[in-house]
């Protein structure tokens, strides 16, 4: 089996006392995990090392040839608020066509929504769009920085059957504080850099 290999991660921002100190999994290409950990662990770090956009400070993250492009759902949603919702989507894949963003959006109930720029959405709309949009991108390990936030039990439910069905022989880590999103998941705990 093809596994992404952390070995002794080690990662703090400029002064503070060390968010990840020798940190170490291998996460099997294809699985589902869930990171756990209080918070002020490293959770959304450890999720941006893999994503790339922070450099280990010791430590290596490596994965094999078969899982090189990331895609990411971010704590916050970050929507373009000048351009409707199916072009927010078509960033993250252009070749996409706009039949193919209005199947993802009638699948999560949001087709009403295609033409409509983010601000005329609610928190959990725009929610939703975020992680719609993280599925339509070309990849092969789908990130999920704590997915859920805003959302209702029933929305939540919906989204997370709608990830389970869009994400079959992806990878996909997710984080987050809620133990019924990782249903499911195999789990790897982050444990304090003092212990």
């Amino acid at each position: 089996m093809c596994h992404i290999k952390i070995q002794n991660l080690s990662f703090s921002y400029q002064t503070q006392k060390p968010i990840l100190t020798h940190f170490s999994a291998s996460i099997e290409i294809g699985s589902k995990t869930a990171i756990t950990a209080p918070s002020g662990y490293g959770k959304t770090t450890l999720l941006l090392l893999l994503a790339g956009l922070l450099k280990p400070q010791e430590g290596t993250i490596l994965f094999p040839s078969s899982c090189k492009k990331v895609s990411m759902v971010f704590q916050e949603n970050r929507l373009l608020p000048s351009i409707n919702i199916v072009k927010n989507i078509k960033l993250v894949n252009p070749k996409l066509s706009d039949n193919a963003i209005l199947s993802l959006l009638k699948k999560a109930g949001l087709s009403f929504y295609a033409l409509r720029k983010p601000a005329y959405l609610s928190g959990g709309e725009q929610r939703r769009i975020a992680i719609i949009r993280a599925l339509a991108a070309d990849y092969d390990l789908l990130l999920l920085d704590e997915p859920f936030t805003g959302l209702d039990i029933d929305t939540k439910k919906q989204m997370i059957d709608f990830i389970t069905e869009q994400t079959t022989n992806k990878t996909v880590i997710l984080v987050s504080h809620n133990p019924e999103d990782f249903i499911g998941y195999k789990i790897i705990p982050i444990f304090p850099p003092n212990l």
